[in-house]
């Protein structure tokens, strides 16, 4: 309460002074002002409420010293009845007279300074239940304020975006672990895989905005859905907040090896050859692994069939038992096939080659260079989320992703820690949503 406090002797003043005469619009220019107050939750909005304040017009005199009669019109001014003051800012402070008085019920009885208001026809009251209303609307933030300070006050739950055995639950699941050590709270991590993720986004969308609700996702799905503006029950801009990047994932594009192809010029040879007979795998539809293969299809001028799956740890078995002939996979999901060599990796989704497996060539060495595929990691809250919680989740996580331990098993997992304030993230995103617009509407990709 203490952090408002600057404002309800503004939002008082501007209550009394509002004109009762019938037809005013002064009571709606003070709800307005105090709604905009009672959305604005962060304290650097205080110049321009400020500034908002200022601009609202008060109400004019209630008598009109210049006739020289009172607001009937009938009767003349009683002689000795003061004319309305100007004030320093060179304006008259409507409604307010100099009488003293000494009875003020709540404080509406008087003006600035001691002095008594005239109020009118309607009396006193009305005045007063405008201030009532201001301070009515304003109270959702200042409610809003307290769970901030007190959190968390349960536990917090993490939904993952993909189903159990994929590398975001893995890495989910030990960030939850030390997460809920550092606030104090268990942290439980849940899965919601399917439809690129946009299954637990929506979810996480439509939660309470008090912090107790994450997501923890590839980025690159928000990023394609409101690049390709997809038809969701959610907006990923409007009704998510970036709260952490976590790192980016090192993608490997992979194949069988009874497939007898060793590099990608040697796999899209295949597919000129025989058209839609190759079965590419995808983590869902409009995912960033589904936006690639459609990319390579219209940039080789080749046809290969998309098979979308719930995740890919869904997605390998099929491809081992010779069910699919290629997909995109994570590191930490396909290490042991690789290592083992039961799937061959043709070329690695980055800038620069994969410390790991220095032979395999980026997809740029390997003739795919016009192809878009980044993928990353992140933690989201939802819209609303006040930015207090905001900013301590991202202090945890970009304090948990910097111990030595976590970051170098992070790098194991083919995903370097990448911390970021959430405008930093947010501006990230932001520019890889233009980027990709571009993408799809040069290439007429179609999300299906």
């Amino acid at each position: 309460m203490r952090a408002w406090a600057w404002a309800f002797p503004l939002l008082e003043r501007r209550a009394r002074a509002v004109s009762v005469r019938p037809g005013s619009r002064q009571p709606l220019q003070l709800l307005a002002f105090a709604s905009i107050f009672a959305r604005s939750g962060d304290s650097t909005n205080r110049d321009l409420l400020w500034a908002l304040a200022a601009a609202l017009p008060l109400p004019g005199p209630t008598m009109s010293a210049v006739a020289g009669r009172d607001k009937s019109g009938d009767r003349p001014a009683r002689p000795g009845r003061p004319t309305p003051r100007r004030s320093a800012r060179g304006a008259v402070p409507p409604g307010l007279g100099v009488h003293t008085h000494p009875r003020s019920a709540l404080g509406c009885g008087k003006g600035i300074g001691g002095t008594r208001m005239q109020p009118g026809r309607h009396g006193r009251l009305r005045p007063c239940l405008m201030l009532l209303a201001a301070l009515l609307l304003a109270a959702p933030t200042l409610r809003a304020q307290a769970p901030a300070a007190g959190y968390p006050n349960r536990p917090v739950t993490i939904t993952v975006c993909f189903p159990p055995g994929a590398s975001t639950d893995a890495i989910a699941r030990r960030l939850g672990e030390k997460l809920g050590a550092a606030l104090g709270r268990p942290v439980v991590v849940e899965n919601r895989g399917g439809a690129g993720g946009n299954i637990a986004a929506s979810a996480i969308a439509k939660s309470a905005p008090d912090g107790h609700s994450l997501l923890f996702c590839a980025t690159s799905g928000l990023v394609i859905a409101a690049a390709a503006r997809r038809p969701l029950d959610f907006d990923p801009e409007r009704d998510l907040v970036p709260v952490s990047p976590v790192g980016a994932l090192t993608v490997l594009l992979l194949t069988r090896p009874s497939l007898g192809v060793g590099a990608v010029p040697e796999l899209l040879a295949q597919a000129r050859a025989r058209p839609g007979t190759l079965n590419f795998a995808s983590i869902g539809v409009g995912s960033s692994f589904h936006l690639a293969i459609e990319q390579i299809n219209a940039t080789a001028g080749v046809s290969m069939t998309h098979v979308p799956f719930r995740g890919g740890g869904q997605a390998v078995p099929e491809l081992l038992a010779g069910r699919l002939d290629a997909m995109f996979a994570s590191w930490s999901l396909a290490q042991a096939h690789v290592l083992g060599g039961t799937l061959r990796p043709l070329a690695v989704a980055a800038p620069t080659r994969f410390a790991a497996l220095p032979e395999v060539p980026t997809m740029a060495e390997a003739g795919l260079g016009k192809v878009w595929l980044e993928e990353g990691l992140g933690v989201f809250a939802p819209a609303g989320t006040p930015p207090a919680i905001v900013a301590r989740l991202n202090a945890e996580i970009g304090r948990i992703i910097a111990e030595p331990a976590m970051r170098d098993w992070l790098v194991g997992q083919g995903v370097p820690p990448a911390p970021e304030t959430p405008e930093e993230f947010r501006a990230r995103l932001q520019s890889g949503v233009a980027v990709l617009r571009d993408v799809i509407g040069r290439l007429d990709l179609k999300l299906e």
